[in-house]
């Protein structure tokens, strides 16, 4: 199972960063949660098991409901990034990695 790295309140509105910021996002949050099914993190492709804390982020995209799932090392990634604990470049390396290793599996999220 996969935990998170940080206190909980750190995870409350973390924005993973995405290429497409001209879009009409509205009542957007994120929170951690424990998921209940298996799913994927949206952001690196990696599969998120049962049980496993991820971050969960939900808003109106376009006036339509959205709920996405990314995968706690993006986020305690993330988070170390912006504490100033990695660089940019580690940063990036490791989502990177993620990403390819996940590409190649096919992103299967079992």
């Amino acid at each position: 199972m996969k935990i998170n790295k940080y206190p909980i309140a750190e995870y409350d509105d973390l924005e993973m960063p995405y290429d497409d910021m001209d879009t009409d996002i509205k009542n957007w949050h994120s929170h951690l949660v424990k998921v209940r099914k298996d799913t994927k993190c949206v952001y690196c492709g990696a599969p998120i098991s049962n049980g496993d804390f991820a971050l969960s982020e939900q808003g109106f995209f376009d006036g339509k409901p959205f709920l996405i799932h990314d995968c706690i090392d993006c986020a305690n990634d993330l988070i170390a990034f912006y504490k100033g604990e990695i660089d940019s470049e580690e940063y990036y390396g490791k989502w990177e990695t993620r990403y390819k290793k996940y590409a190649e599996a096919g992103r299967s999220v079992k």
